[in-house]
């Protein structure tokens, strides 16, 4: 399934840029169109092998030498286009005196930070705004605690669902946000990858104010 499915993404990425001004304008519309599909199918499939890893008892955390500084701008970048559609305020902050190299998984933390900020900005109206954050908060010998952080104004989580919210296949259900899509298992898929690095995901959120999503990682270096 995948091995297709990239292949549509590329090239439709490449026809949807138009560098060579063989299509018009719908067309380029169009190629964009199959590019958002097929990356969100693409989500979907990745969300549904790992929860599959999850149940089976398959899922692990690959503990090397990353560069939390490059895994973060990565995020950020690979976001920023689609706040812009949504003319969103993207904020990126990360404390300069984080060391380039510390020993952890990048490739889960990179997965956990785009299922937060993929939330943040499905969630987040029209020229809304989103704090991403990485925070240097404590710094001992050969430990540091870092603090991932994402923050919107969006819709907000009821008080009464914020403890489902890690269910997987959950999703708030009341009537400001059925019209959003998703399968629900991102955040379980997070909050499980969060667990087996050490630490928990932590939510605060109200109604029509938005939400904040983060965790604490002590990470040696």
């Amino acid at each position: 399934l995948k091995t297709p499915l990239n292949s549509i993404i590329v090239i439709s990425s490449i026809m949807g840029k138009n560098k060579n001004q063989k299509l018009d304008n719908e067309q380029v519309k169009n190629m964009k169109i199959i590019n958002n599909c097929g990356n969100d199918l693409l989500f979907l499939i990745n969300d549904i092998l790992d929860i599959s890893k999850i149940e089976s008892g398959n899922f692990d955390i690959n503990i090397k030498e990353t560069n939390i500084n490059e895994v973060c701008k990565n995020v950020y970048e690979l976001f920023s286009n689609k706040a812009d559609e949504k003319n969103i305020n993207f904020n990126f902050k990360i404390n300069k005196d984080i060391p380039n190299c510390v020993l952890s998984d990048g490739i889960r933390i990179r997965q956990v930070l785009s299922n937060l900020i993929n939330n943040a900005i499905k969630f987040t109206k029209l020229n809304g705004e989103i704090d991403f954050e990485v925070l240097l908060i404590e710094n001992k010998d050969e430990l540091i605690k870092l603090r991932f952080l994402v923050k919107d104004n969006g819709i907000g989580i009821p008080s009464n669902k914020l403890l489902n919210i890690f269910e997987p296949f959950i999703q708030v259900d009341n009537e400001s946000n059925r019209q959003y899509e998703g399968t629900g298992l991102g955040l379980s898929i997070s909050s499980h990858i969060v667990k087996l690095l050490g630490s928990k995901i932590e939510v605060s959120s109200k109604i029509d104010l938005g939400s904040s999503f983060w965790f604490d990682l002590e990470v040696s270096v």
